[in-house]
Parts: C-alpha cells; sequence; structure tokens
C-alpha cells in the first residue's frame, strides 16, 4: 500500500545541504511533483540530494515558482537533502510522492 507524502522545507541559508526529509527504514521514497518558489530578486540554483548523490538540479528564476510534474517518479534510499545557491529570505522546496 502506497504512503502518501508531501513534504515541506524552507531553506535557512545558502550553500549546504539542508535536510528535508528521512527515508523510512528498509523503504523508498518516490517523488512524483516538485515546487519550487524562489523569493530572491536573482534566480536561484536548486540541487536536489539523495544522501550525498545528486538526483537533480533546477534552475528557478527570480521571484518565481516552478511547478513540476514527473512522467517517471524520482526515487529516493537515504535522506532526501536540498541546497540552494544563493541566500534565500523563505524560499522553499515541496515534495509530493509515496514510500513504499
Amino acid at each position: 500500500m502506497e504512503n502518501y507524502k508531501d513534504i515541506y522545507h524552507t531553506f535557512s541559508g545558502s550553500g549546504s545541504d539542508e535536510d528535508v526529509y528521512t527515508v523510512s527504514t528498509n523503504r523508498k521514497l518516490y517523488v512524483t511533483d516538485i515546487i519550487l518558489t524562489n523569493k530572491e530578486s536573482s534566480a536561484v540554483l536548486i540541487t536536489i540530494k539523495d544522501g550525498t548523490s545528486t538526483k537533480v538540479e533546477i534552475n528557478v528564476d527570480a521571484n518565481d515558482t516552478k511547478v513540476m510534474k514527473l512522467s517517471s517518479p524520482i526515487s529516493f534510499i537515504d535522506s532526501v537533502k536540498a541546497q540552494v545557491s544563493a541566500y534565500t529570505n523563505g524560499s522553499s522546496i515541496t515534495l509530493v510522492g509515496y514510500e513504499l
């Protein structure tokens, strides 16, 4: 049975990995949608990782929200971490998916 997840994280700084979600033991997290909000006056690069392995890098324009519905889910087996390239003022990431 699928275990639905709606994971929200507000960035607190820049240049270092921030913990977004820890995958449950003996399970995988499958992300089907990614929503990124950049509240800064310049574009940022957001890197999403499974532990230390980069899964995806996404550019988000200044003062913009990017909504991505993935054609194939991205799987995570460790902890989901994210990093933003510039200092953020409330910029955020939302991951939608499920654990199996």
